[in-house]
């Protein structure tokens, strides 16, 4: 319960980073409001928060986020676990790292540090951290040669 609630890592409008509350609250919605339309393939919905209408595009926005965020956890879990950390460390670390949360599970927690793992490993927590801090699309759009064109 303690590991998928560092996910979150803090609500929205918070300087924290991970999903946020109010992304899982859309997502969740979303997956909702798709089974219904599973059941009722006929039938016309809007996704409503507090009685305002979700635009479609922001929902994708959501969910696209959300796919990043686990896409970045997997691999950076892989990679620091290639380096030769247990994998409850391991994954503990980066979500910690992504979501701004301070200490992790295991090796990493709240009475440990950070001293073992290895310079690589270091180095993907520190991009970890700068995606979840930054937002992880900000981040990820320095990687695209259009930002840095004249």
């Amino acid at each position: 319960l303690l590991f998928s609630c560092m996910f979150i890592g803090g609500c929205a409008g918070s300087t924290a980073g991970g999903i946020k509350v109010s992304r899982i609250h859309i997502a969740v919605k979303a997956a909702l409001q798709e089974l219904k339309h599973v059941v009722h393939p006929n039938t016309v919905t809007s996704l409503k928060i507090d009685g305002r209408v979700i635009s479609q595009s922001i929902v994708l926005e959501v969910l696209v986020f959300i796919g990043a965020y686990f896409m970045i956890f997997f691999l950076a879990s892989i990679i620091l676990t290639a380096l030769g950390l247990d994998v409850v460390t391991a994954m503990s670390a980066v979500v910690a790292s992504l979501s701004s949360i301070g200490p992790g599970l295991a090796g990493v927690g709240p009475i440990q540090n950070y001293e073992f793992v290895p310079g690589l490993g270091k180095l993907v927590l520190c991009f970890c951290m700068i995606a979840g801090r930054l937002e992880i699309f900000a981040l990820l759009a320095l990687f695209t040669k259009d930002v840095w064109r004249k």
